[in-house]
């Protein structure tokens, strides 16, 4: 076979492969590509599609066709069914003009790199969650729920099915963050390897995570540092009006009673309402007691934070790193009892200096929070862990992802519109893509989202609708969030594809409150390609899927739904913008394939 030496780049992580390319000149004739998965020995298999020539029917049975007969008209595509293993992908124009029987390019065929989809990157391992209700296979699931009698309606048929331990909903929309992130220490620890767990929870809801828990304690080895998560209730005022307050400890109440009651070592961390105990961590030591290996990142222990909302694991095998964490875990406890918790004495220790080791050949940072001395924020003064992530955006050359939950302000949205408007300034072209969940003036969450080049304004309020919204052609209406958060992810990734690359995790909101205010975590990697790679397949994955259904949103509001591309186009002007240079289509392929 003879593949064109044309430009594709793949990336992948544990959920999901990516797929771009790019061609010198637009194919005249061309009606989309067909994406290949090519496996190890050779087979391979066109990738499902789900859009055709002509308009679908709303809730009609799916059509079951692959992109040699439905192309993709664009020059990217993503893997979401793939087993884990090792894929190349093939591209190959399809010609018309009969859109009935297209034919391949008889000469024009790319080929990409061949990549892994998995999590395990040796002593650095990601996992993401699925956590987006608002698709087409979740809506059909919960519709059949409803219509078969089992709920009552779609909003009852998630929260049901997605407590529930082993429910197709359930394993669909947590994916590997459940077994192979949040509970992988638990059950290595539980096993031959025995040791010892430590745990800093902020909110502890799930009964199979809380039944994991209540096992490990059994033989002894588990200790549990629970803080409280407040929670507001509605409840009528002697004036007759709906009022709301604050309950301490509302959410962990019955998890924390049921698990004293088993007798789990429970040590109760409750901040201040001013701030929250934030932290989702696990430190696994070994039987010796040496600490070894972290779970960090952004999934709360409920089963809203495994499934529905954007949530990663990140686990971090190193003697360092995992000792910096033990530490902290004595340090959060031994606060539990001052008066008042977070006293100057941690906030020392935490802001002293970061927790740095390499790991995987790659750099690693920890900080810890809270980590000023002083107890409020002031934003002239930015704390110690974000003046290092704060420099480190401003440092960019290529490009900036991210994803976050409400970092409030100011936070590191002011630094990355600083950084593009600069390069912008400076004539250099820089990639700015990233979603945040965040209050909007209506008192709802909403979702910003920013998609589109450096020079216009990087944040584009976007209703809280991240759904489709209607019925029309091929789709239906979609539930969009199941409480607030829908991007719960607290995410920045600097130049992924360059040997610069930058992640920044942990349970850190990435806003000045955090530090401040919060017990947070907030790692920092840099240099290392694969873990680079795998959280920007994340974030452009969750940024891209919410951008559709914004724009459809937007139409739904004016009453032009209908006007919604729904279908493939019969003609090849649908490359036109890819090679238009004042189209952000064509400009902005330099991300992915010319690195400074």
């Amino acid at each position: 076979e003879v593949f064109m030496a044309g430009q594709t780049l793949a990336i992948a992580n544990n959920a999901i492969a990516y797929i771009w390319w790019r061609l010198d000149a637009k194919i005249d004739g061309c009606l989309g590509f067909s994406v290949r998965r090519v496996e190890a020995n050779g087979n391979k298999t066109a990738l499902l599609a789900f859009v055709g020539f002509k308009p679908g029917v709303p809730g009609a049975p799916r059509l079951k066709k692959n992109t040699d007969i439905w192309p993709v008209q664009s020059f990217q595509w993503k893997d979401v069914f793939a087993s884990p293993g090792i894929y190349s992908y093939e591209i190959v124009p399809m010609m018309g003009p009969n859109m009935e029987a297209l034919t391949p390019h008889p000469t024009i065929k790319l080929l990409t790199r061949a990549v892994d989809i998995s999590g395990d990157y040796g002593n650095l391992e990601a996992y993401f969650n699925v956590g987006l209700i608002s698709t087409q296979s979740i809506t059909r699931q919960l519709r059949q729920l409803v219509e078969s009698g089992v709920y009552a309606n779609k909003t009852d048929a998630l929260r049901g099915e997605i407590a529930k331990p082993g429910s197709t909903v359930r394993v669909a929309l947590a994916g590997e963050v459940l077994d192979k992130g949040v509970l992988a220490l638990l059950n290595k620890c539980g096993g031959p390897a025995g040791g010892h767990c430590h745990l800093g929870l902020y909110e502890l809801t799930d009964g199979q995570l809380i039944n994991a828990i209540k096992t490990l304690a059994a033989k002894k080895r588990l200790d549990l540092c629970l803080s409280n998560a407040d929670q507001s209730e509605s409840f009528t005022g002697e004036d007759g009006n709906p009022h709301t307050r604050k309950v301490h400890d509302g959410t962990n109440a019955a998890a924390r009673a049921d698990l004293v009651a088993q007798g789990v070592p429970v040590f109760n961390r409750f901040v201040a309402s001013s701030g929250i105990g934030h932290n989702k961590y696990i430190v696994w030591s070994r039987k010796n007691g040496t600490p070894r290996s972290v779970l960090t990142g952004s999934t709360n222990w409920t089963s809203t934070g495994l499934c529905s909302q954007t949530n990663n694991a990140l686990l971090i095998h190193n003697d360092t790193v995992a000792q910096g964490y033990r530490d902290y875990w004595d340090w959060l406890v031994w606060d539990a009892e001052q008066k008042p918790v977070q006293g100057k004495d941690m906030r020392e220790w935490c802001g002293a200096d970061s927790v740095d080791a390499t790991v995987g050949g790659a750099s690693v940072s920890v900080w810890l929070s809270p980590n000023t001395a002083r107890r409020t924020k002031d934003a002239n003064a930015a704390p110690p862990d974000l003046a290092e992530v704060f420099e480190l955006i401003r440092q960019a050359r290529h490009g900036i992802l991210f994803l976050a939950f409400n970092p409030g302000t100011p936070s590191f949205l002011d630094v990355v519109r600083e950084r593009a408007l600069a390069m912008e300034a400076a004539s250099k072209p820089f990639y700015v893509r990233g979603a945040v969940t965040a209050p909007a003036p209506v008192g709802e969450f909403a979702t910003f989202l920013t998609k589109r080049r450096a020079g216009a304004a990087p944040d584009v309020l976007v209703s809280g609708v991240a759904g489709v919204p209607d019925d029309f052609s091929f789709w239906e209406e979609e539930m969009y969030k199941l409480g607030h958060a829908v991007i719960h992810d607290k995410i920045i990734v600097i130049d992924p594809f360059t040997e610069h690359s930058v992640v920044v995790t942990g349970s850190h909101n990435l806003g000045y409150k955090a530090s401040y205010q919060n017990d947070e975590n907030l790692v920092i990697v840099r240099g290392h390609e694969r873990l680079a790679q795998a959280y920007a397949a994340h974030c452009l994955d969750i940024t891209n899927h919410f951008a559709w259904r914004v724009k459809l949103s937007d139409l739904h509001r004016k009453g032009k739904l209908n006007d919604a591309w729904g279908d493939l186009a019969d003609t090849d002007s649908w490359q036109n913008k890819y090679f238009d240079n004042k189209n952000d289509a064509s400009r902005d392929s330099f991300f992915f394939f010319s690195p400074p």
